[in-house]
C-alpha cells in the first residue's frame, strides 16, 4: 500500500520514510541546522552533475576526499552506510521550525540514519532527537529518542496506523 505513494513521488520503493524531530533550546538547534541543511554534497567521479547536490549529511560527517576520489561505487557506497547509517544522501528534506523544534520529514536508501544522529548527538548535548521509522515491509513502526550518545528505541505495533497520525501531528501532509 505505501509502496504506491512512494512511487507516485517518484522513489522507489528501496527507500524508508523518516521523521526527526530535534528539540531544544534555539541556539543549540540553529547549530544542529545549519550543519544538517547548509553542505553541498561530495561530487562523486562516477555520479557527474552540474551543480553538486544538497546534502544533509554531508554537514554532519564530511565524506573525505580520499573516498570521494575513489567513486561513489567503489568506496563510498560502503562508506556512507558505515558512518552515516544510511547507503546514500537523504531525498526530499522537507523542514517545519518551530520554538523550540525543528521537524524533518525525508527518504533515507536501504538503512535510515539513525546512526550518524546518535553520533552527532555528542556534538550537540543540548539537543534531544527523535527519529521515527517507517519501512512497509516490517511489523513494528521504530523509534528511536537520541541524546547525549544515549539511544531508547520502542517499537509499535501497526505501523500503518501510528506513522500517518505522527506524520500529521508533526505538520506534514501525506
Amino acid at each position: 500500500m505505501k509502496y504506491e505513494a512512494l512511487d507516485i513521488r517518484g522513489i522507489t520503493s528501496n527507500y524508508l520514510e523518516c521523521l526527526l524531530v530535534a528539540s531544544g533550546n534555539c541556539t543549540n538547534l540553529n547549530a544542529f541546522d545549519k550543519a544538517f541543511r547548509s553542505t553541498a554534497g561530495p561530487q562523486w567521479p562516477d555520479r557527474i552533475c552540474g551543480n553538486p547536490p544538497p546534502s544533509f549529511l554531508h554537514g554532519l560527517c564530511p565524506v573525505p576526499a580520499f573516498i570521494v576520489e575513489q567513486g561513489y561505487m567503489a568506496a563510498g557506497k560502503s562508506w556512507c552506510s558505515d558512518y552515516w547509517g544510511s547507503d546514500d544522501d537523504l531525498l526530499d528534506v522537507k523542514v517545519i521550525r518551530v520554538l523550540g523544534q525543528r521537524r524533518y520529514r525525508f527518504f533515507a536508501r536501504g538503512r535510515a540514519p539513525a546512526h550518524i544522529i546518535l553520533n552527532v548527538s555528542h556534538e550537540h548535548p543540548g539537543v534531544r532527537f527523535q527519529m521515527s521509522i517507517f519501512n512497509p515491509d516490517e511489523v513494528n513502526l521504530r523509534i528511536h529518542k537520541i541524546h547525549d550518545g544515549y539511544v531508547e528505541s520502542i517499537t509499535y505495533p501497526r505501523p500503518d496506523e501510528v506513522f500517518p497520525r505522527l506524520r500529521s501531528e508533526l505538520g506534514f501532509s501525506e
